[in-house]
Formats: C-alpha cells, structure tokens, sequence
C-alpha cells in the first residue's frame, strides 16, 4: 500500500491508536464508579448474564440510559467483571469504535464543505483528537469510556445524513434511530444536531430538498431528544437504584463561571506547553483572517455560518454541563465535560488550516508550530496517562496496608474514616465514599498472588473519607459529628456566615446509625477509635474549580 493510501485510510487510525494505547491495560486499574461494580455478589465463577442480581444491579441502576444500560452489562459479562485487564481492553475498543465513527462523519462532512482530499483531513483530525491529553478519563477510566458511547452513536447518525445530502437522497430513518441510541446513552450529544443544520442551512440544503422535508427531519432529532430527556426524569418510577442528576440551583453562576473559564480550563491540561498551542491557534486566526479576505461576501456569509455553528455545539454542551453542576476542567476524570467542545474545536482548526492550505499560505513559520503542537499533545497525553497509572498504584499500596487484625477487633455495624490520599494531579485515589468501600472491602483481590475472583467478607465494613473537597461556593470544609448512635457528616456551617444551600448536591447531609467510629490514618499507619462526643475535621481538599470559588471569595463576595 502507497505511503498517501495508507496515511488516508483506517489504518493509518489504527497505527496510531495502537501506537499510543496498546500499553495501556498492561499498567491501568480502577478509578472512582468503577469501583461500585467490584463486589462480592458479583462473583465471576457463577457469572449469568441474566441473572437477576446481575442484571438488576448493572441494567435497573442505569434504566435511565437504557442504551448503556444494555451495553455495559453486556461488557460486565465479557469482563467478569471484576478483571482490571479485561475491563482496560475494553475500553480502548471503544475507543477505537469511537475514532472510527469521528472519522466517518468527518469524511461526509468535508465533502458536504466541498474540501479537496477529504480523506486526509479526516484523518488528521482523528489522529489529533486521538493523541489530545482531554481524552484520556475516556481511554483510562473504564465506566467512564461508557459515555463515548452517546458520540459515537451521534455521529455514525450525522454522517449518514449528510451522505445520503451528498448522495441526492432524501435520508431520515437511519439517521434518526442512531440518534435515538445516542440520546438514551448519555446526554453528553444533546442538541448538537443542531450544528449539523447550521451548516446545512449554510450550504443551502434546505434549498435542494425543500424547506419542509428539512423541518421535519430537525422536528425528528428534536422529539427524540426531549422523550430521551422526559425518559431520563420517569425512569425513577420504575427502579430505586437510579442515579439521577438534580438541578443545579446555581445554574446561572455556573454558566457564568464556565463561559469565564473555558480558556484556562481548555488549556490548563498542558501546563506551560499551552504556550505554543495558544501561539499556533492565534497565529492560524491571522492567516486564516488573510485567506478569507479577498472572499466574496456569500463565501464570507458562509464561513462565518459555519464557524458560528461549531461554537455554538460548544455552547450547547457547556450549557448542559453547568445544568447538572459541573465545571469544566481539562484534567482527570473532570475532562469528560470538554469531550463536545474538543470535538468541535478541532473541527474549528481543521478548517482554518484547510483555508491556509489551498491559500498557499502554510508558511515555514505555521509548519513549525504544528510540528511543535504534536509534539506537546503527545507528550502531554503520555504525562498526564502517568497520573493515571500512579493512581492505581496507590490504590493497591493502600490495599496491601490494610490493618486487618485492627479492623477484625472493630464492630461489624462500625464506621471507619479514612483520612489518605485524595487525588492525584488531579485522578482519583480515594476521593468517594463510594468508591473506597468497595476499594477497602474487596481490594485485596488485586494483591499480588491473589485471584482477581477472590471473596472475603469477613472484614466488610462501612468506610468514609474524611478528606472532603471545599464548599464550591461558600469554602467550607466538610467536618464529621459524633454523638455515641450517630455520625453525621456535612459541610461546617458555623465557619459560614450564610446558610447554606440546601441542595443535596451543594450542601449533603449524610446520616449513619453506628455504636463505633474509627479513624485509620493511611500515612501515620494510626488505627484509633473516637470518643463522643466528637466533631471531626480532616484536610480539605481543593475541587478542580477551586480557583473560580478563590475568585468569588475573595473579590466578588467581598464586594
């Protein structure tokens, strides 16, 4: 095969994704929800796909994505579940699968912008979106490559609209019904086709096929999303194991915050290499600007269309994010909220790149800084995958110093905090509740020697951690009251001099029945049980968006 057919094709996508993740399972673990799934319950030996406790527990609790409901029990089944390598491999698949649909979507979406050679340009961004460091919690993370399942549905469904466009075809159904399967994944894609019509409209595709067949077929997208979004809110009704997002009762300050943040929260994910990055994006502007200035005006109406489409799929998704709470961070698992807009903004520099080219533009100058710009994504994503593989080996350091003898003269009903590590740079080590009971209960299995199916249960008990992330918006700490029957853990509001909010995602309130409450200090290796009654405190850790609630503390709420 010619070095061109070969650069152009899938394989040339392959080459790169086994060049850059092949590694992977050979090193990478569990992080965070994964660690719901490692139970004893679940054993492996008798693993039945339809099973009830199986399928109850891996299907009911995701009923409200019933797409990856279905699919990640399928997965549970192929993994045993319980099997770090298995589940890793995965992952990359998915991966893989999701690169390949980028790919097909951007090859009809070039030709549908009449681009010369759309084959190479889909490739390069695929390539680049492949070694981009914002990846990485869908690469490193396995419950969390689950939620590229919702873009690659999306975009297997906007590239077969736009080829039957590109074909003369009047196309509705396929496209539809992929959508269909993306929305009932995950909500990352909601309302991202209207991008797709933006430009379409641009391109005069409501000319050729008619005004009402291009309604409908945006009335069609449009009802799937809102049932996919009615779905989501009912499907409580019909299991309890659900996790639901609620409202974000600071909706508006989080849009404001996020909107204020993009550019660092992008950017920050490459320390002081986003220097060069930033230096070729606005070099590219300038020549862009220049390529575009001789264009007639309908050749300049269409390229501001098309531009404005893609930021607004951007702030489509960021509106979505700051809805359910989120903001955005370009580092550990919190890089799944830039997953749309990394999608389109490498769509947004594929096409002020292609301008430059067939401008004969693509000067010495725009050669070395895309030389340079690869050179930091690469290097970028195997640095911050290093964070990733040195959270797993603390994890299986905290497993091995475990204080079994301690912990067996502890009461079964007892609570034990465990006041470790956090974070690391920013991924996961014991940052949940959730996840370091299953960490702490089962984890001896991936200790060397031991069989990834093996059970004990004799030493189960209920742990909490007691390092807790800041109040995101009042800089409270999390502290811990025991009273000798119960433990209640909140945020401090005595050190707040306002109430604080009552949303159970801003300002939770846990209570926990117990005649005993232990505090293991990983580092001190100290086991010690408390007294009551007893208000405790541990450090308080800085979330991914401290720096916005440093900001609003010290300069807006002051004011």
């Amino acid at each position: 095969m010619e070095l061109k057919k070969f650069v152009r094709s899938y394989w040339f996508i392959l080459f790169i994704w086994i060049l850059i993740y092949s590694w992977y399972p050979l090193f990478l673990g569990f992080y965070l929800d994964d660690w719901s799934y490692i139970r004893p319950e679940l054993h492996p030996s008798n693993f039945d796909f339809f099973a009830p406790n199986i399928f109850n527990l891996n299907f009911f609790s995701l009923i409200n994505r019933p797409v990856l409901g279905i699919i990640f029990t399928l997965c549970c089944y192929i993994a045993g579940n319980s099997n770090p390598v298995y589940w890793q491999v995965i992952t990359q698949i998915i991966v893989l699968l999701t690169a390949f649909s980028l790919n097909y979507f951007s090859i009809r979406l070039f030709r549908m912008l009449e681009f010369k050679d759309e084959r190479k340009w889909a490739v390069i961004l695929t390539g680049l979106w492949l070694i981009h460091p914002v990846l990485l919690p869908f690469v490193a993370w396995p419950l969390g490559s689950m939620l590229i399942l919702s873009p690659i549905f999306s975009l297997i469904s906007f590239g077969y609209l736009i080829d039957g466009w590109n074909k003369g075809k009047k196309i509705w159904l396929m496209p539809l019904v992929f959508y269909l399967l993306a929305c009932f994944s995950y909500e990352s894609f909601y309302f991202q086709f209207f991008v797709i019509f933006i430009i379409a409209y641009a391109k005069g595709i409501h000319k050729k096929f008619g005004i009402r067949y291009f309604l409908s077929i945006i009335f069609g997208y449009f009802t799937i999303n809102l049932l996919s979004i009615v779905w989501n809110r009912v499907s409580s009704l019909f299991s309890t194991d659900i996790v639901n997002k609620e409202f974000n009762p600071y909706f508006l300050q989080t849009i404001a915050a996020n909107f204020f943040s993009l550019p660092y929260a992008y950017f920050v994910v490459f320390s002081w290499f986003s220097v060069i990055l930033i230096c070729f994006i606005i070099y590219l502007f300038i020549k862009y600007r220049k390529a575009t200035s001789t264009h007639s005006k309908p050749d300049k109406r269409l390229n501001l269309l098309i531009i404005l489409s893609l930021l607004f799929g951007m702030g489509i998704s960021i509106v979505i994010y700051s809805g359910a709470g989120y903001t955005l961070w370009s580092i550990g698992p919190r890089a799944r909220t830039l997953a749309v807009v990394n999608i389109w903004f490498l769509f947004l520099l594929i096409y002020m790149v292609y301008y430059i080219y067939h401008h004969n533009l693509f000067s010495k100058t725009i050669k070395i800084l895309s030389i340079l710009s690869i050179a930091v994504l690469v290097s970028t994503n195997l640095i911050r995958a290093n964070d990733w593989i040195y959270s797993w080996q603390i994890q299986k350091d905290i497993i091995s110093a475990i204080p079994h003898e301690k912990i067996k003269q502890t009461k079964e009903d007892c609570v034990i905090i465990f006041d470790g590590p956090f974070r690391h740079n920013g991924v996961p080590v014991i940052d949940a509740d959730w996840l370091a009971r299953p960490l702490l209960n089962y984890g001896i299995r991936y200790l060397p020697g031991k069989s990834f199916y093996y059970i004990d249960t004799s030493e189960k008990r209920n742990y909490l951690i007691g390092r807790n992330i800041i109040h995101s918006v009042f800089g409270t700490n999390i502290v811990f009251y025991w009273d000798g029957k119960v433990l209640i853990k909140k945020y401090d509001e005595e050190s707040s001099s306002v109430k604080l909010a009552k949303s159970n995602v801003y300002n939770p309130e846990e209570k926990y029945a117990t005649s005993e409450v232990w505090v293991w200090k990983y580092e001190t290796g100290q086991f010690y049980k408390v007294e009551p009654p007893a208000k405790l405190s541990f450090e308080p850790q800085m979330n991914y968006d401290y720096w916005l609630t440093y900001i609003y503390l010290n300069y807006i709420k002051k004011k």
